[in-house]
């Protein structure tokens, strides 16, 4: 009725009609629409099209007054179920988007109805781009769509059984979804079934779904006459279909193991989609078909053992990998897998004349004898079926069994034992692999093969055993044994025992005396006990026979190589192999997940490659973590029958035997103690050892197995030089010194003597004036300080090629001029140069960094270029340097004194500039403004040291305490690597450049009042000028012009958006100008920086600047430049999504090349084109050379190998620039947490080895990890010393659950590093205090950051600074004094702590948290001002300090004396205290501050009757909220009963936004729980999807221009998962980088990472008072924080009552006191308490209280 909108429909009629629009009238028609619509585009209509059929929601929005409330509720209860959770955001948004559309409707005001031009004004303002209008249409659909399932979960019904949800559940899943299958031995993860719907694949859980469909079912019931929820029969029906397809996906998932099992080669270790839909019908189609396949494939493999019996002697794996090569006619391959069907072969009429073994004679005459059978089969078509490839193998088995059989070397077929004899059990308990060995070869009276014994796990199942003693059955004349029957599920050893037992006509099995059970444990050996038992005992055996049956004659050596860690084992075997020629060899490190299927595959291809080989070197590298069984398995069957076998994949392949082998196996250290040879552990489990041995090799560092290269060759002539005082010589005979360096007359040998002399810690020579005998015992320490002096020493080398006959001049570019112009340099200044390098790369290597790095008192080099080794000062950072060891270096200008560094910031980045490849200090100070980075000395050392190993590529652990800043340097060395100036320019100083050249054209001027925007201001706003050289050309003879001075590059953001102002405002004259100039100089930047990225949109506009210049004839005088962007259009236009669009606002042509038929457009059109071109470039960004790993305990072995071959891809491409463009390119990997994972040995081959899974890893990337320290290392915290009369000794965390758990007395759960490992390790330690200190200034006073520049115009700036400076350091310092278990002060406080003052100190949270300031309209401004600050202070320090001290121990009384001392009294540091502060401190004490605070926001809370409002609630409140709203994480840590679970429920019930109660929440956000409840098997991944759910809603909220929500984790109970499992592990990002809130509630301490990266509120037991006040809100009912009402229910009690009460409190204290329950010593609780006063309650009404007594 409303007319506008029938304007609007009259109008939509005309343009349907057209047959009656006339051409004439088009214009007046376009001109109609552009009025009705107001402004909107097509993505508006787009929006508003979508609310068609919208009718029912607005209804259903009217009728529910808390929607947002409900909202929350709902997402709490559908926790886990994706499609359900995107509803629920998709009905948050829409709720909100419609509210602003049509604010009275939906508020169901009493309101005139919008009119169409209100509604489209509104769209207007809403800002929506085209994206956030197609994402609200989706939205808006979704909730038109299940409007009806949104009504059932707001009507309560969620919790039980709505057959209307369940029914629409279940038509959009048989719709839309599908059942997906995996196969037991799936590599993603194990068999499993899982319900895909839509298009992003969500992945359902089909089990709830399940049960509710089946319940449902259940109440309707079969009878439609009783059909109580109204359905009807097709939706029965629908129901029943999808149980009877859940029943049949569920049979197929059954058959589809059992296929894998069978070996089907289709089911193996797959997934795959069951059906196009989840109909009974197609389900039942594809069982049938299934069922099928596997009835034929059993079948044929019954025909095949029918065929011939030994077929049972493969292993499914085993079969599809003959099969395989069955197929492709490998002979080879055909014979290694086939030479297990024969264990029988024998030669006992040739053993001792024949020059080789059996195990290589006979695997000869399978070879030979397989390629005779091969070439007389026909040839195979490629469409060959499985089928016939299993009869065509029987055929080549059956021929090779006659061929053995004709020579003579099958042996006799009788059978072993008589046919009463039974199996035999051979306990093999304690027993290690050797013994166990020999015992089975007494037992079996042979020599077993792999294919004769069965490995019992987790994955044999019933086939495997079938196979085995269908083996025996058949094959009675052989051996076969069953080893590790205990691992066996139940159900696997009764079918096991079942088949041995029943009679033989019923039995594949039956009573077989050649079968040996062995039991390696106690478990499931009882039901075993009739069976004849074997002691087991160790069979003496010199295993003659094994070498005389081994391939031992193509092994030239087997050694065994041990020695400590860090020795240089591994060094030494690859030294071996250059020494003794070895062609080919490789790595084969044994860890956690050893494999050996791709060492299988190199062999093969190495030895079937063609080329001829000496000889192959193989290096088994065993980790302290490896798998031994698999590993003895391996070489057993290797070095006994050379075959190499992988039981996983079935790989089999014969060893080679004219080719010779070297094998040399490493042996790990094991303790602390070095055990060499045959004493070692492994020596023992690993039987091969100890058999086929030929050689032992003990390394350590004596024999130091180095490999010399040439930059140790120099290193070691520049030693030489050193130590015969040779480089003690003036200035005018260095010339002939140098142009001396001899061209590699150095031999290795003597390299080595001088290199080992250096680290000589026993040496009597006293002649060597320096050595660097500090460096441990380490081959890893001893390569890095190599290294590191290598690096330096190349001053020398680069020195003599830079002399030349004019010393004078040669020199001048070396040092300074001031040392030029001292023409008295002492002799030994080269000499003492040398003596500096040698010590400061030992300092480097050895354990001489500890905590504030930057105390060191050796000087650190530093190069100016990367290229020039010459061009070098030293940084002398110690305040107070050792007597003479900087004293040569400072009459020159290349020795910087540290004291100017820890004065000024400036000076300390402008020093350590160029040590991070960053010539520029300005830019420098960007990229920390941007990150907010304070660089202090300490960190500033830290990062050039990182940077220097990162030059050597030594791997380097950063050990230290949580929050002390290893993530965040690391993080910053990520940044800086990225922003070498040699690989990535400062494109903003780019564009300044050729700014600069435009300004000196003309083309700008700062005469010009538009373009004065680019230059820097005077005082009176005129720009600033400065004279130029304007160089001859054309013609045109040299000038000076005066021009103005251009924002420099520290403020990029200025003349950026200067430019940018300037081109929105010119006209195209000048576009057409500037464009030519642009391009040109950005193709020119893109040539000489290979690592930017180049966006699709850059890509576009540079291809069709070429192909415009080529057909318009322009000169392409840069073809290198050209040709590169010619190779990369055919990669933009095969570009993915928007990314390939040519133009941001529409244009002709590919990105490929123009169309000839068009006219040559130029790259660039107009002044829009060009400015999102420039602001394209200006934020190009590099490519990433900065990798993080973040471990945890459960990162699986197949996820850590991903992310290890995506870093090596990079590396390989950085690998590609830096060989094509000449300069050397790093990556940096950085492994977060390194000592959390289960998988430490595949990191310590990652880490130390540079090796994954034996293949090498590019050498250009650097390994950097950051861990907490373990248990077993030395507690480097300070505080030791007594401070604030708290005692130093250590105290247990606190545990209110009553369990004690293996771990709550660990700081951090972490492992152990390998010994391996620990070399690689540099103290990060704890901060000092002196640290601290240092921080924090330069974060309160740097005026780059954050705080500084917000009070740069403040007037209590001072006073401000200097009380956040001393109250932040002593409590850091009390903190740390108190010696809290598992409670750590770091960063994170002094950073939470500013964090906190800054928030409380915000409008809104200032009225809010913050008591009034009183007087505050008649006192002045500045004073009133210095009280809110020191309010914010002192509540910030409450929340970060004050809630985390243990009351037990009466911590927080002591802190308050410690304020009070240090603001009125001493002063921080005992330098006393300050005016203002005292006067501050006692008007307004911390004590009164914090408490006036907590009741301000318990007074406007709003909270149920009979809430008690004790000190322990009120204060998790408080905590609660303060960090909701600010979103900083929140620990409360206490026993039950102390209202934790009370205080959240509360604040989430209040924080409503502005729908909230009481005015002051009306002021805060409004809370959207994310709750989950933790328990023992809680895992990392559910943590990480429900933060991931909270981030999602926050997205979608931003998106949506929504900013007054706040996501809120809540995780209740977060003490009880497992520790050890470190499910918790994945909170530590998610608080890191809190874009949601977390609050996470425990009964005991969690560990310090944790508990460091939150807010911690630590509540002790009850108070007397606050016991009191439970009892009396308990008992009375009523809000005891009415002072009246109070004072007139409570006071008016009797006396006898209120004795009463007390003993109450007493006799629940003494309760607890002496409670004698068994294993239960703790066993009430304060909620025992509460519940026993509510039960008194409950039975005696307030009356009779009130009358004086309870009945």
């Amino acid at each position: 009725t409303n007319p506008s909108f029938q304007n609007l429909e009259r109008l939509s009629t005309r343009i349907r009609d057209h047959d009656n629009i006339r051409l004439r009238n088009v214009r007046d028609l376009l001109q109609q629409v552009r009025d009705q619509l107001f402004g909107l585009g097509l993505h508006h209509l787009q929006l508003i099209g979508g609310l068609n059929g919208g009718y029912q929601l607005f209804l259903f929005m009217q009728s529910e007054p808390d929607i947002i409330g409900q909202i929350g509720i709902l997402t709490q209860e559908m926790q886990g179920n994706p499609v359900h959770q995107g509803i629920l955001n998709d009905l948050t948004l829409v709720h909100g988007f419609l509210l602003r559309l049509f604010p009275s409707l939906i508020s169901r005001t009493a309101a005139p109805s919008p009119t169409w031009e209100d509604i489209a004004r509104r769209l207007c303002t809403e800002k929506a781009t085209v994206k956030t209008a197609n994402e609200m249409h989706d939205a808006l659909r979704s909730c038109i769509l299940h409007v009806a399932e949104i009504a059932t979960w707001f009507g309560g019904a969620l919790g039980g059984v709505n057959a209307d949800k369940i029914v629409a559940n279940v038509v959009r899943f048989q719709r839309e979804g599908r059942y997906f299958a995996r196969t037991p031995h799936f590599a993603g993860g194990g068999a499993g079934l899982d319900l895909v719907y839509g298009d992003k694949q969500f992945r359902i859980s089909d089990v709830r779904l399940q049960e509710q469909v089946k319940a449902a079912v259940f109440v309707c019931g079969d009878d439609s006459a009783v059909n109580t929820n109204g359905l009807n029969e097709s939706q029965l029906t629908a129901l029943r279909d999808f149980i009877h397809s859940h029943e049949k996906a569920c049979e197929i998932m059954s058959r589809l193991a059992d296929a894998e099992a069978l070996g089907h080669p289709k089911y193996q270790s797959c997934e795959i989609s069951l059906s196009d839909s989840i109909s009974p019908r197609s389900l039942t189609d594809f069982l049938r078909s299934i069922r099928e396949e596997c009835e034929t494939w059993d079948g044929s493999m019954e025909d095949a053992f029918d065929l011939s019996c030994r077929f049972a002697l493969l292993t499914r794996s085993q079969v599809l990998k003959l099969l395989e090569a069955v197929k492709v006619s490998s002979a080879d391959a055909v014979a290694a897998h086939l030479r297990l069907c024969f264990p029988d072969a024998s030669d006992e009429n040739d053993l001792v004349d024949s020059p080789t073994n059996f195990s290589t004679r006979i695997m000869t005459v399978i070879k030979e004898s397989v390629r005779e059978i091969l070439d007389k089969l026909p040839l195979l078509d490629g469409g060959v079926s499985h089928t016939h490839l299993l009869d065509r193998t029987g055929t080549i088995l059956t021929s090779l069994e006659r061929t053995l059989q004709e020579r003579m070397l099958l042996s006799d077929a009788s059978p072993l034992f008589n046919e009463e004899s039974q199996p035999k059990i051979l306990r093999a308990i304690g027993m290690s692999n050797e013994a166990l060995l020999r015992s089975m070869e007494a037992s079996m009276n042979m020599i077993p093969m792999s294919s004769q014994l069965l490995w019992c796990d987790t994955c044999v199942n019933k086939i495997d055993i079938k196979r085995l003693l269908i083996a025996a059955r058949k094959l009675q004349h052989v051996s076969f044994a069953i080893v590790a029957i205990n691992e066996l599920s139940v159900n696997l050893r009764e079918y096991l025992l079942n088949e041995l037992t029943v009679s033989e006509g019923e039995s594949i099995g039956g009573l077989h005396g050649n079968i040996l059970l062995i039991f390696t444990g106690q478990n499931g050996l009882d039901a075993f006990s009739f069976f004849p038992v074997n002691a087991g005992m160790d069979v003496a055996n010199s295993f003659e026979g094994l070498h005389t049956l081994g391939a031992t004659d193509v092994f030239t050596n087997v050694a065994v190589v041990t020695g400590s860690a860090g020795s240089g084992k591994s060094m030494y075997v690859h030294r071996q192999f250059i020494t003794n020629g070895v062609d080919q060899w490789k790595t084969l490190t044994v860890h956690e997940d050893f494999r050996p299927d791709a060492f299988i595959k190199w062999y093969n291809e190495v030895t079937s490659s063609g080329n001829p080989l000496r000889s192959i070197g193989i290096h088994i590298n065993i980790t302290p973590y490896g798998s031994l069984d698999r590993l003895a398995r391996f070489l057993y069957s290797w070095f006994v029958f050379g075959l190499l076998e992988d039981g996983d994949s079935g790989r089999v392949t014969a060893m080679k035997s004219d080719i010779p082998h070297e094998i040399y196996i490493e042996l790990p250290f094991l303790g602390a103690f070095e055990i060499v040879g045959k004493q070692h552990p492994f020596v023992e489990q690993i039987s091969s050892l100890s058999i086929f041995t030929t050689s032992w090799a003990e390394i350590n560092l004596k024999t130091f197995p180095l490999i010399i290269d040439d930059d140790l060759r120099l290193t070691a002539y520049y030693l030489k030089l050193y130590w015969s005082n040779a480089l003690s010589v003036r200035f005018e005979k260095l010339q002939a010194l140098l142009s001396a360096v001899p061209d590699g007359n150095i031999s290795d040998d003597e390299c080595r003597t001088i290199l080992n002399l250096l680290f000589d810690t026993e040496s009597v020579d006293r002649q060597i004036p320096e050595t660097c005998d500090s460096v441990g015992k380490s081959h890893l320490q001893r390569i890095s300080c190599l290294r590191l002096l290598s690096e330096r020493v190349k001053f020398f080398s680069c020195l003599q090629k830079k002399v030349s006959d004019d010393l004078v001049k040669g020199y001048g570019d070396l040092l300074s001029s001031d040392v030029l112009e001292n023409r008295n340099l002492s002799s030994r200044y080269f000499s003492h140069l040398m003596s500096l390098f040698i010590r400061e790369s030992a300092a480097l290597s050895d354990s001489s960094l500890q905590q504030d790095w930057s105390r060191l008192t050796i000087p650190f080099t530093v190069r100016y270029s990367s290229t020039d080794s010459t061009q070098l000062y030293f940084l002398c950072m110690s305040a107070q340097p050792e007597q003479g060891e900087i004293e040569p270096l400072r009459n020159s200008s290349c020795a910087v004194d540290g004291a100017e560094m820890r004065n000024s910031p400036g000076h300390l980045r402008a020093h350590f500039a160029p040590a991070f490849g960053v010539s520029n200090s300005g830019r420098l100070l960007n990229i920390l403004k941007s990150q907010s980075y304070v660089m202090t000395p300490d960190f500033a050392v830290k990062m050039h040291v990182l940077f220097e190993k990162r030059r050597t590529k030594a791997s380097t652990i950063l050990r230290g305490e949580t929050g002390t800043g290893k993530t965040e340097l690391l993080s910053m060395l990520a940044l800086l690597s990225n922003a070498d100036d040699r690989l990535f320019p400062d494109l903003v100083f780019e564009l300044r450049k050729v700014l600069q050249h435009l300004v000196e054209e003309g083309i700008f001027s700062h005469t010009e009042a538009s373009h004065r925007v680019l230059f820097v201001k005077l005082s009176d706003e005129t720009p600033m000028t400065k004279s130029v050289v304007i160089p001859a050309r054309n013609g045109i003879p040299a000038a000076t012009k005066v021009v103005g001075e251009l924002w420099g590059s520290e403020d990029p953001q200025k003349l950026l958006n200067g430019v940018l102002q300037i081109l929105e405002e010119e006209n195209d004259e000048l576009v057409t100008q500037l464009v030519p100039i642009f391009l040109r100089e950005f193709r020119r930047v893109l040539r000489k920086y290979q690592m930017l990225r180049r966006s699709p949109w850059v890509k576009s506009v540079l291809v069709r600047d070429l192909h415009y210049r080529r057909q318009t004839g322009q000169e392409l005088n840069d073809d290198a430049a050209d040709s590169d962007i010619e190779d990369e259009s055919s990669d933009s236009a095969t570009a993915d999504g928007d990314d390939a669009q040519v133009s941001r606002n529409g244009g002709e042509g590919e990105v490929g090349g123009p169309n000839p038929t068009l006219r040559p457009r130029r790259g660039i059109s107009s002044a829009r084109e060009l400015i999102d071109f420039i602001r394209d470039v200006v934020t190009t960004s590099p490519r990433n050379l900065f990798h993080c790993i973040r471990m945890h305990e459960g990162i699986k072995p197949s996820e850590f190998r991903e992310l290890i071959r995506d870093i090596k891809k990079q590396a390989e491409k950085a690998m590609e620039i830096s060989a094509k463009e000449g300069i050397p390119i790093e990556l940096v990997a950085f492994i977060d947490e390194l000592n959390t994972t289960s998988i430490m040995g595949m990191v310590k081959e990652v880490f130390i080895d540079h090796l994954l899974d034996g293949e090498p890893l590019p050498s250009n990337i650097f390994w950097v990890a950051a861990i907490n320290p373990s248990s077993n290392v030395t507690d480097t915290r300070e505080g030791k010393e007594q401070g604030a009369g708290v005692p130093s000794a250590g105290f247990s965390a606190k545990n209110f659950t009553g369990v004690i758990s293996d771990s709550q007395d660990l700081r951090y759960i972490v492992k152990d590093l390998p010994k391996s490992m620990e070399p690689t390790v540099m103290e990060y330690s704890s901060l000092t205090t002196d640290q601290e200190r240092d921080w924090i200034s330069n974060y309160l006073n740097d005026t780059n950051l954050g705080l500084a520049t917000e009070l740069q115009n403040d007037s209590n700036k001072n006073y401000i600074i200097s009380a956040l400076r001393a109250g932040i350091i002593s409590s850091q310092q009390f903190v740390r004094n108190a010696r809290m278990e598992r409670v750590e002060v770091s960063i994170r406080d002094m950073v939470r702590t500013v964090q906190l003052y800054r928030f409380l100190l915000l409008p809104e949270s200032r009225v809010t948290f913050l008591p009034s300031v009183q007087g505050e309209q008649n006192r002045e401004q500045q004073i009133v001002e210095r009280e809110r600050c020191w309010k914010a202070l002192m509540v910030s320090l409450g929340l970060v300090y004050f809630f985390r001290l243990d009351t037990s121990r009466d911590l927080r009384s002591q802190y308050m004396i410690m304020l009070i001392n240090l603001f009125e009294h001493d002063g921080l540091d005992g330098r006393g205290a300050v005016d203002v502060h005292r006067d501050l401190s006692s008007s307004l004490p911390f004590d009164m501050v914090l408490t006036q605070s907590i009741d301000k926001l318990w007074g406007e809370t709003k909270r149920p009757r009979g809430i008690a409002p004790t000190r322990g609630l009120k204060e998790n409140l408080f905590a609660t909220v303060v960090c909701v709203e600010a979103c900083i994480p929140l620990i409360i840590t206490g026993p039950p009963g102390t209202g934790k679970t009370l205080s959240f429920q509360i604040a989430s019930r209040n924080m409503k936004g502005i729908s909230a109660a009481s005015a002051a929440y009306k002021r805060l956000k409004l809370v959207q729980p994310f709750t989950y409840q933790c328990s023992q098997q809680s895992t990392a991944s559910e943590i990480k999807d429900v933060y991931e759910a909270a981030l999602a809603r926050r997205q979608r909220f931003l998106s949506a221009g929504i900013t007054s929500e706040r996501c809120v984790v809540f995780m209740d109970e977060a003490g009880l998962p497992s520790e050890r499992r470190a499910a918790l592990k994945s909170i530590h990002f998610y608080t890191d980088h809190a874009l949601v809130a977390s609050v996470m509630l425990t009964n005991q301490t969690l560990d310090a990472a944790k508990t460091n990266r939150a807010v911690q509120l630590l509540q002790s037991e009850t108070t007397r008072d606050d016991l009191m006040a439970l009892a009396q809100g308990s008992l009375f009912d009523y809000d005891v924080t009415d002072d009246a009402h109070r004072l007139q229910r409570v006071h008016g009690v009797p006396p006898i009552v209120k004795n009463q009460i007390q003993g109450l409190c007493d006799a629940y204290s003494d309760a607890k006191r002496f409670c004698d329950i068994p294993g239960h010593p703790d066993a009430y609780h304060l909620r025992d308490f509460i519940y026993l006063c509510r039960f008194i309650r409950h039975c005696d009404s307030q009356a009779s209280i009130a009358g004086g007594q309870f009945s």
